[in-house]
């Protein structure tokens, strides 16, 4: 029994039904076993266990290797949001990156200067980023686009562009509003907004996040009282909207809670209570903007007429197959300006990438 539990709990992890797993070796597991090609790997799995090796894929449709060396067919669904083309489609969006690459390729080949591939930012930027800033500017989800002073800082992942929206909100809250007294952050009680370890979220793995407070919300897995929801929420507000400069908000949410989105109605009295006491909206779009909650916009915030102060994207917007995420700022980039104020959530490869952002314009 405990042997058909070990097998049964592995192909759960593995995604292989009960009738496969009698055909898997699972001292691939063993980081210590000869075999095993991945002993040094650690990542989403115990340490030094074997993983699937993706061969090809089509869409959701993969083809993996086992560490056992079998291999097998698998319809790959959700992983995050993290793709959302595939085929001709795909092929289309990538090829100006990929042109790009060859021409670069052909210059350092004959020992001539190219174009750079990834530059520092402190050194300078992509020539391709305005392309990218047009492109976006089309799709900010605030209804007066042209008369706002806004500005998007480019990150690698999701938990690095929300760092940046709180970066920059808080920053133009201390200049505007003298509120140093402000500056923790609410999140919501399911919440996930990158690695628990060192990301604001309501998980705590490691140690205590001292610069967050968790707020109640709706649950996707059971059912609730709404007044008495917004009694909980009311009661936290009253005792700690003064230490509070920003919120956010997770307008769909991700695995935490099934991918399902917040009631509408319900998500905009929450975003309105809280802004009647002065705090800050970030809304995390990582996981759901890129139109992929099929609402016609880019971003559910757009939609559903939040106004966040700041707003998120990420995952697929360069196609999954590049890194690159960012925060948009809706106003604040003239007092920033004014006052030398840069966005401290930068580092090496913020906005770096040429083939990250000209696939992310193809997008857009």
């Amino acid at each position: 029994d405990a042997e058909f539990n070990r097998k049964k709990a592995t192909s759960i992890q593995f995604g292989f039904n009960e009738n496969q797993v009698t055909n898997v070796n699972l001292t691939m597991d063993d980081p210590n076993h000869a075999d095993n090609p991945h002993s040094h790997f650690a990542a989403r799995r115990p340490a030094g266990a074997g993983y699937p090796t993706t061969l090809k894929k089509d869409g959701v449709r993969h083809q993996q290797r086992l560490p056992d060396g079998t291999e097998r067919e698998i319809v790959a669904c959700g992983l995050a949001c993290s793709e959302c083309f595939s085929g001709k489609n795909l092929h289309k969006i990538l090829s100006p990156a990929f042109e790009k690459q060859r021409e670069v390729m052909e210059a350092l080949a004959n020992g001539e200067p190219a174009a750079p591939l990834i530059i520092h930012t402190s050194s300078g930027v992509p020539e391709v980023l305005p392309e990218f800033l047009d492109a976006l500017a089309l799709h900010l989800p605030w209804k007066n686009k042209d008369e706002l002073d806004w500005c998007v800082s480019l990150q690698l992942e999701g938990a690095s562009a929300v760092s940046a929206a709180i970066d920059m909100v808080l920053q133009v809250n201390i200049i505007e509003n003298k509120q140093q007294s402000r500056l923790k952050i609410a999140v919501g009680a399911t919440s996930y907004h990158g690695p628990p370890s060192t990301s604001f979220g309501a998980k705590e793995p490691l140690w205590a996040k001292n610069n967050q407070l968790i707020y109640p919300v709706p649950t996707a897995y059971g059912e609730y009282d709404e007044e008495e929801l917004l009694a909980k929420y009311e009661k936290f507000l009253d005792e700690h909207a003064h230490e509070i400069g920003v919120m956010l908000f997770e307008p769909q949410w991700g695995s935490s809670q099934a991918a399902l989105p917040w009631p509408k109605h319900l998500l905009k009295t929450y975003v309105e209570m809280a802004r009647e006491r002065g705090i800050k909206i970030v809304c995390d779009e990582i996981m759901c903007g890129l139109g992929r909650h099929g609402m016609g916009t880019l971003f559910v915030s757009e939609a559903w007429e939040l106004d966040p102060d700041a707003v998120t994207f990420g995952k697929a917007i360069a196609t999954g197959t590049y890194p690159l995420s960012g925060a948009i700022l809706k106003r604040g980039r003239d007092v920033l300006h004014a006052n030398k104020c840069s966005v401290m959530q930068s580092h090496t490869y913020a906005g770096s990438s040429t083939l990250a952002i000209m696939t992310a314009t193809e997008v857009l």
